[in-house]
């Protein structure tokens, strides 16, 4: 299992501490729709830690190419479901960046 696959399963399972294992300390995390970057694994898991729950994520796919890591997740709470795309920068062994799209389902 890769930190990727692990820190899903983290935050799946709402493990702060397994997340924070898989992150670089100076971890960054932007989301470039919202405008918003997080410095620090600690306000990334902050964000996740206040996501209005409870929530599940499922994870439908990896891909790795070298230390790039790509995922593809669902995210429920309530009637509400995001699909989230994330690409991953590794550095030692940790993920070290992220670039994430959060989309909102449409009403059908």
């Amino acid at each position: 299992m890769n930190p990727v696959e692990r820190l899903w399963k983290a935050l799946a399972d709402q493990d702060w501490e397994k997340a924070r294992a898989e992150m670089h300390p100076q971890t960054v995390v932007e989301w470039p729709h919202t405008g918003e970057q997080f410095a620090g694994c600690d306000a990334f898991l902050e964000v996740h830690r206040a996501f209005p729950g409870p929530w599940t994520l499922e994870v439908r796919r990896i891909i790795t190419e070298g230390r790039d890591i790509a995922s593809e997740v669902v995210v429920r709470s309530g009637e509400d479901t995001w699909y989230v795309a994330s690409f991953f920068g590794l550095r030692d062994g940790r993920i070290h960046s992220a670039v994430e799209y959060w989309v909102a389902e449409e009403p059908a």
